[in-house]
């Protein structure tokens, strides 16, 4: 997987420069869908809650109501 040309040039402006960047993607396989969607869950339910974390706290500062996110 290849990063995303767009992100990879706003990061770079955003003071990232020339720091190495890489694109990924998690995948969980099983023979039983929801056996495998509670797979992801149970092992990356943390991730999932941070990025929304570092997301909420980036984007509603800007926001004259920040109360409607919580």
């Amino acid at each position: 997987m290849e990063p995303d040309a767009e992100l990879v040039g706003a990061f770079r402006r955003g003071g990232g420069g020339d720091k190495t960047v890489g694109g990924g993607l998690k995948v969980c396989w099983d023979t039983d869908r929801d056996r495998a969607v509670d797979t992801v869950h149970r092992l990356w339910a943390t991730e999932q809650r941070q990025f929304f974390d570092a997301c909420r706290s980036e984007v509603l500062p800007a926001i004259q109501d920040a109360g409607r996110a919580a």
